[in-house]
């Protein structure tokens, strides 16, 4: 190959690919270099550079996506079973860009022998999208009438698709029988102005639904019945709120305080509200029995708690609440165990004491911090719970023993 069979290949490569300017550079420097050297120009190149070069000239030719995508699916099914499954993943869009890359560039029947050569790779996780690759004769569908648009798009309502089945029916049929069929072209046109009107006389409620149906490409997971009953139920006692229907919520106050009341918890169920108090004192209001009490008196009682509903005090039988003394300090917190049967409480006396709200009585005092312990909370399955202190710590303990069993240490500062 002498140098200008070399020079035309280099213009046209630079040329098909866009580069102008890198095109003129050349045809410049190949002009300067001919009028200084007229013996250049027969001079021979080496054989290996012009067939580098010949290679990038050839580079688009159709048998290169043939040869180039058989050698990469060769090298990805070979590969180590532990990296094969990803490699093979690349496959698909290399095969589709190939394909679609033939079919720009006019190669109508390289394209279809590459696509039926190795179509069967990708049969089985992209078989729809392989269907809609393929060409099939006939006149062009609309948009409505792709059952795969109206499937991702939202179906369309049972009349109307039932029109548009007929119109497809139609349209097959045209494509079929092609200029057998003897209707003329003005017959057409007024089959599609009746088609027309009938669509536009048609109610508004025959619309796209709102709520699309998109095929899940991935499985979901089933529902339980048990989840699926919950469900229902749950929106069987919704209602529409209004002064017939309210709303099922109680509003409770604690009055007469005098800013002792340190603070309050309620039970899981909403039966129980716990309140400790800066004198020691824990006390218990059962919500069951506060609208059966004596509330005749026009004043509240000391530390009383109040619904929105009655005014409660001291009856002549005695308290509104249970009363639990045992702490030698303020009560800074208070909790109730999930099922609702056991109470527990910290207090500034370094102690932590479970309650039994069956029995009205202590059960068991906890000692092992060194200072106010600032609050305790069961685990959500009862039986272990926690504490935070003001000696720094954090301490994991269980309802049967006295001692803790972890002791989170490490903190700079109280743990509250």
């Amino acid at each position: 190959m002498d140098q200008e069979e070399i020079d035309k290949v280099v213009l046209a490569y630079l040329d098909k690919r866009g580069f102008k300017q890198a095109g003129l550079a050349f045809q410049q420097e190949k002009q300067q270099h001919s009028k200084g050297s007229n013996s250049s120009s027969t001079a021979q190149i080496d054989p290996d550079i012009a067939k580098q070069i010949l290679a990038f000239s050839e580079v688009d030719g159709p048998a290169q996506y043939q040869e180039g995508y058989s050698k990469l699916r060769s090298w990805a099914y070979s590969s180590l079973d532990q990296y094969q499954h990803e490699l093979v993943r690349v496959l698909y869009p290399v095969f589709i860009h190939a394909f679609m890359d033939l079919v720009a560039k006019g190669h109508i029947q390289e394209a279809r022998a590459f696509f039926n050569s190795f179509r069967g790779d990708h049969e089985v996780g992209h078989s729809r999208d392989l269907q809609k690759l393929e060409v099939s004769p006939g006149q062009p569908i609309s948009i409505a009438d792709d059952a795969e648009f109206v499937t991702l798009f939202g179906d369309l309502e049972k009349g109307d698709g039932e029109t548009r089945e007929g119109e497809l029916e139609d349209n097959k049929k045209r494509s079929v029988d092609g200029g057998k069929q003897g209707t003329s072209l003005k017959k057409q046109k007024k089959e599609k102005v009746v088609s027309a009107t009938a669509k536009a006389s048609r109610p508004d409620s025959v619309t796209v639904s709102g709520a699309p149906r998109v095929k899940p490409e991935l499985a979901l997971p089933v529902i339980p019945i048990e989840v699926e009953q919950s469900i229902l139920e749950d929106l069987r006692n919704r209602v529409q709120l209004s002064s017939m229907a309210l709303p099922s919520i109680s509003f409770y106050t604690f009055i007469n305080t005098h800013n002792s009341l340190n603070c309050a918890s309620i039970s899981h169920d909403g039966s129980m509200v716990a309140g400790g108090f800066s004198d020691s004192a824990l006390k218990v209001w059962d919500m069951a029995k506060l609208g059966q009490q004596n509330g005749n008196s026009p004043l509240q009682g000391e530390n009383e708690l109040a619904s929105n509903d009655h005014t409660l005090g001291p009856n002549a039988g005695g308290r509104s609440y249970t009363l639990f003394r045992g702490h030698a300090g303020p009560v800074h917190s208070a909790t109730f165990s999930p099922i609702g049967d056991f109470l527990l409480s910290s207090s500034s006396d370094s102690t932590i004491r479970l309650w039994s709200t069956k029995l009205n009585a202590n059960l068991v005092c906890y000692k092992g911090h060194n200072y106010p312990v600032w609050d305790v909370q069961f685990s959500p399955v009862g039986h272990y719970f926690a504490s935070a202190s003001h000696d720094r710590t954090a301490r994991i303990w269980s309802v049967d023993r006295v001692q803790p069993l972890r002791v989170m240490a490490g903190h700079l500062s109280d743990v509250d």
